[in-house]
């Protein structure tokens, strides 16, 4: 009989445990679960242990800051890396005292703490399958996904013996192909594989309820989803402006048809509109109950709107707002090369639409909506 392969999970929001979820179960795995603090929402850390997913569910504390732009604190935020990383073995000897994996799944490593796990999984067991599994849109260009300093390419050398190389990585996601399209950039991962998609996961509704418990009605009614944002995280006072001005106009014509889904670290939930519930439940969620294929998504340019087609293999009418917004967005991410992969990826090319206008967005909607096909 094959030995059950053993694996380590890193994760941080909920996306990530239901990310790792449909690794272990479709790959028939023996998992542990590491959530790096601060705790993820949506009461999922509690109700991690009950789901019968994952072997062993452990909290760590990361107690690593990251730098910012001061001078100050970036050098003592590099003093206190140093600290930590003099004391890798023992700090994470307590953690992983009792564990030997044969492959670790990471997300962003740019985390000194993900970096230090790393290390030190890596130094105990050189044979080990390093992953980087799927975070979201971000994981598909992944120029900007790892960052390399010589403080830590340093430490990693003198503790491990080696750099800990990109190329020591093998990438998880749900459409390869995506990634596979092509950047203009260098991408050092060249071993990408797939997970299989969440909607053909035997009894994977199961685990999803039992992550994000909810008495109400999971079912979309409503035409029209909005994915709203953290404003001030995506837009420049431009940007909001224009966002906003979108965003009452949308709500002040079609509030009958449309339902707001706001980012789970937004902690607006004051407004009369309709909306989801604001309790850290990602869209994610919501996919898997409901049939997109006939709903309009407009989005800014969230990875929320790529999810029924790269999740679930459903193809929502998708309305991206980047190009009216322009230089008011914030990110820098090459939004046009993404816009035409996930173009690609349709069937039905004609359902993801970028409008340069507000005029030319009202359009779009109110043709979909007068020939809207349940």
């Amino acid at each position: 009989m094959k030995k059950m392969k053993k694996a380590c999970f890193l994760c941080s929001t909920p996306y990530h445990v239901i990310v790792a979820s449909a690794i272990t179960i479709s790959e028939n795995l023996k998992s542990d679960v590491y959530i790096i603090d601060p705790p993820i929402g949506g009461n999922v850390y509690e109700r991690l242990n009950d789901c019968n997913v994952f072997n062993k569910v452990v909290r760590v504390k990361n107690y690593i800051k990251s730098p910012n732009n001061s001078v100050f604190n970036s050098l003592s935020m590099y003093i206190e890396v140093l600290d930590k990383y003099l004391k890798v073995e023992r700090i994470m000897g307590d953690l992983f005292s009792d564990s030997q994996y044969d492959a670790l799944y990471v997300y962003h490593r740019e985390q000194n703490i993900v970096r230090m796990i790393c290390m030190y999984l890596v130094k105990h067991n050189s044979n080990i399958d390093l992953y980087y599994y799927e975070d979201g849109i971000g994981s598909y260009y992944n120029s900007v996904i790892f960052r390399d300093y010589t403080l830590t390419q340093l430490f990693e050398y003198i503790y491990c013996g080696k750099k800990i190389s990109l190329k020591d990585f093998s990438i998880k996601l749900f459409y390869p192909e995506l990634y596979t399209l092509g950047f203009k950039n260098d991408k050092p991962i060249q071993n990408s594989e797939s997970i299989k998609q969440i909607n053909k996961i035997d009894g994977f509704d199961t685990v999803l309820s039992g992550l994000f418990s909810k008495k109400d009605n999971n079912k979309i009614l409503e035409k029209i989803i909005f994915l709203d944002t953290v404003r001030e995280e995506e837009f420049d006072n431009k940007g909001m402006e224009v966002f906003g001005e979108i965003s009452e106009l949308l709500v002040k014509k079609y509030h009958n048809d449309m339902i707001i889904k706001y980012h789970p670290r937004d902690i607006r939930c004051n407004l009369k509109e309709k909306n989801f519930s604001n309790d850290g439940i990602p869209f994610e969620y919501y996919c898997n109950y409901n049939d997109l294929n006939s709903k309009l998504i407009i989005s800014s340019f969230s990875t929320a709107a790529f999810t029924p087609k790269i999740l679930y293999g459903q193809e929502p009418y998708v309305v991206f707002l980047f190009n009216i917004l322009g230089k008011g967005m914030i990110d820098g991410a090459d939004r046009e090369v993404l816009y035409n992969y996930l173009k690609n990826i349709y069937s039905n090319k004609e359902k993801v639409r970028a409008p340069e206008t507000i005029d030319d967005l009202m359009d779009i909607i109110n043709s979909f909506m007068e020939n809207y096909v349940k």
